[in-house]
């Protein structure tokens, strides 16, 4: 008798990001989940967010997200409730019990936690912990290249226990990078068991997905006379969007600032106002997709995040990056790493002016070819690496229905 091929259930992949501080995390979490969710693998994928602003970018069938109550990260660091009236004690354990319960119903067969090995708060802890009593989720900590300056998070991770963490609850890392540009756990000093278990998957390219891929088909290079300015999700850049506003333009450039939806929209009016006189500057409020804008670019201005980095890298667009010292370094660090290999120029905040803007504006630039030399694979191998993690728990919790069992004589 023939026996029929066992169909194996799509794989469950869950992704956590805490979101305390703009849309980083939640944006890095949501370009591999379409990943994912794309051919070959198909996964059905939970998205678990703190910030209910990541539920405005559409996302193919086969994603959705749990959104918690948000925190908010303050100026020193700490954390306080963005817009509950509670405690945030109360609202740690809140986000917690949501946090567990969900991936208690979902089941999910890998779990992803973006950057923080307990969570913010260690709101994670007790998830993680019930996940490897059960025994049947594969617990990923994805980490971007660069955390902040290697002092403090050798502090902050001894202080957090984060390294027993990451030894007691899961079972690998991927780093989001490159070990040539960047060799976090070198850097960082990862105990000998933990480099063991850690894998660089390369940067995550933006372009990979059809939607970027179709963005950037068809763009004539005669309307790249664009000067776009990015702050991110926009919380903490305008600062640098003001110094743009003010920043005197090439005659055959106008420029166009992307305020991200987090800016707060006194902020948003304010610099509407700067530049209600100028013909050469626009504003767009906020975009699902910067690709498209940074295709039709000419040069880039913007702050050093690690998504924001990688979209500008990948475009091959000359950038200046405007990165931010506090509360962490990582930006400074990032712009300052991409200066040294000849990928962009870096202009500390601290030295930041409309002035200096203007004349990095003046200057001539090639064109630089960060694909030539820095590895954009990170989607495809998290896709191949996903695929063999699930592939093998399916095959460890699928049994044959009995009949099959009985025409293979093993009943």
């Amino acid at each position: 008798m023939i026996v029929s091929p066992i169909r194996l259930p799509s794989p469950r992949i869950a992704l956590y990001s805490h979101d305390t501080m703009g849309l980083g995390h939640i944006r890095r979490n949501q370009l591999i989940a379409m990943a994912l969710a794309a051919p070959p693998l198909n996964a059905t994928v939970l998205l678990i967010t703190g910030v209910r602003e990541g539920g405005a970018f559409p996302m193919p069938q086969g994603i959705d997200s749990v959104v918690l109550p948000a925190y908010r990260k303050d100026a020193d660091g700490g954390y306080s409730s963005r817009s509950l009236n509670i405690g945030i004690d109360q609202l740690t354990r809140f986000r917690a019990d949501l946090i567990d319960l969900a991936l208690k119903r979902f089941q999910p067969d890998l779990f992803i936690a973006d950057n923080v090995p307990g969570g913010a708060l260690d709101e994670l802890l007790p998830a993680l912990e019930r996940m490897r009593r059960d025994g049947n989720t594969h617990c990923v900590l994805g980490l971007r290249d660069i955390l902040d300056d290697p002092e403090t998070i050798r502090r902050e991770w001894e202080r957090r226990r984060n390294f027993s963490t990451i030894a007691r609850l899961y079972d690998a890392i991927w780093v989001y990078g490159d070990p040539a540009v960047y060799p976090t756990a070198d850097i960082y000093d990862f105990p000998a068991e933990l480099k063991a278990i850690t894998s660089y998957t390369g940067y995550l390219d933006p372009f990979r997905s059809s939607a970027s891929r179709m963005s950037a088909q068809g763009v004539d290079a005669d309307v790249r006379k664009t000067v776009l300015c990015s702050v991110g999700g926009g919380q903490d850049g305008f600062a640098l969007a003001c110094h743009f506003a003010a920043a005197p333009m090439p005659a055959h450039m106008r420029g166009l600032i992307v305020t991200g939806p987090l800016m707060p929209n006194e902020k948003r009016e304010a610099l509407l106002r700067m530049i209600a006189h100028r013909e050469d500057m626009e504003l767009v409020e906020g975009v699902c997709d910067l690709v498209p804008l940074l295709v039709r670019a000419d040069r880039v201005v913007a702050m050093a995040g690690y998504n924001t980095a990688n979209e500008i890298l990948a475009s091959g667009r000359p950038a200046l990056f405007v990165p931010r010292s506090t509360p962490r370094t990582e930006q400074l660090i990032r712009a300052r790493r991409l200066e040294e290999l000849a990928l962009a120029s870096c202009l500390p905040d601290a030295q930041a002016s409309s002035d200096a803007i203007g004349r990095w504006l003046a200057l001539p630039t090639g064109q630089p070819n960060a694909r030539a030399s820095i590895d954009f694979g990170g989607l495809d191998a998290i896709v191949t690496w996903a695929g063999e993690i699930t592939s093998s728990h399916a095959c460890e919790h699928t049994a044959l229905p009995p009949l099959q069992l009985a025409s293979v004589g093993l009943a």
